[in-house]
């Protein structure tokens, strides 16, 4: 039922009709032929720890690869798309849309996106707008320093859309600080709030510092937000300057691979089968992933696939039921 919701997204009934790549891939690596990498944000963030869980069951079919570390997720996208021996990021689902919107305008933009292809969504993470007590709403951000994240992070796109959609407009978007450095600046009265977009609970906010009352979370209900986030609720007590639940919104993050066509040459033909293994690794460990994982595997939708973006191909391949891996059964 999986592959025939993904093969409905995509649009390519053909291709999902033929298996065409059957007699391309191997329907086990004997010996990897690639080096295969996963890029994700710093070390602390949640698609880290989720790429880990992946590079652990690929080791249990004898596929080695590896999390690569970036600045978030315009980052991963470039990554994805020119970055060698880099297969497949982490990508949050509004950045997608950011790149659908612009890149008709913007060349560098749309060379991005016409690479980028959808292997599954995975699962969902919080905004999070750290604030002073006494900045009360989102409105009141209007004439303070805010941190958005690095510019090359999701985040930064996040709290680009959340501001220009509520139509509050700060003395500063502060683009340079990561989410450690953002948090230390708060602490430091050298901001007044800070974005970041980290699933919850996210370990950066259970700093015991943040619990001296001069700090709490603001409610993001403004509703131009909610026509294009889902909601979500952070609850009382995941963050000591949490007492009570705080309504907030969520994006769900994606695994995207490049759109590799193993006709091309060798590395296209090893990183296609190499990504097509992955697809098959998560969908058949799903269970093992969600009972001994990071624990927004237990959240995660597999059917949950953005409208209009298309499906990899190489991904597909892998949740053939003829697509055989040697390694232990589940």
């Amino acid at each position: 039922m999986l592959r025939r919701a993904l093969c409905a997204a995509s649009g390519r009934r053909r291709r999902c009709g033929l298996w065409l790549l059957a007699t391309l891939l191997p329907a086990a690596l004997a010996a990897q032929e690639v080096e295969v990498n996963i890029v994700a944000a710093g070390p602390a963030e949640t698609d880290t720890a989720i790429g880990r869980d992946i590079m652990a069951v690929a080791g249990t079919c004898g596929l080695t690869l590896d999390v690569q570390p970036s600045a978030g997720a315009l980052e991963n996208a470039a990554a994805i798309r020119d970055r060698r021996r880099t297969q497949l990021g982490f990508l949050q689902g509004d950045v997608l849309e950011y790149l659908q919107t612009f890149a008709p305008e913007d060349p560098a933009l749309r060379r991005i996106a016409d690479g980028l292809r959808v292997v599954f969504p995975l699962y969902v993470s919080e905004i999070h707008l750290l604030a002073r007590r006494d900045i009360a709403g989102l409105a009141d951000l209007s004439g303070r320093r805010v941190s958005v994240g690095l510019t090359e992070s999701g985040t930064f796109v996040t709290a680009g859309l959340v501001l220009d959609l509520a139509e509050v407009r700060p003395a500063a978007r502060i683009d340079d600080l990561g989410p450690e450095a953002a948090l230390e600046a708060l602490l430091a009265g050298e901001i007044d709030a800070m974005f970041a977009v980290t699933a919850a609970p996210a370990e950066l906010f259970r700093d015991p510092r943040l619990g001296d009352g001069r700090y709490h979370l603001l409610a993001l209900d403004d509703p131009a937000l909610a026509a294009v986030y889902a909601p979500a609720t952070i609850a009382a007590g995941s963050y000591p300057m949490v007492d009570a639940d705080v309504h907030v919104l969520a994006i769900r993050t994606l695994l995207m691979a490049y759109d590799f066509r193993p006709p091309v040459n060798s590395y296209h033909r090893a990183s296609c089968a190499a990504i097509a293994d992955v697809a098959h690794m998560i969908l058949s460990r799903m269970d093992a992933l969600k009972a001994r994982g990071h624990a927004k595997w237990r959240a995660v939708d597999l059917t949950a696939i953005p409208e209009g973006w298309p499906i990899s191909d190489c991904a597909m391949d892998g949740l053939d039921p003829g697509h055989v891996l040697a390694c232990p059964g589940p």
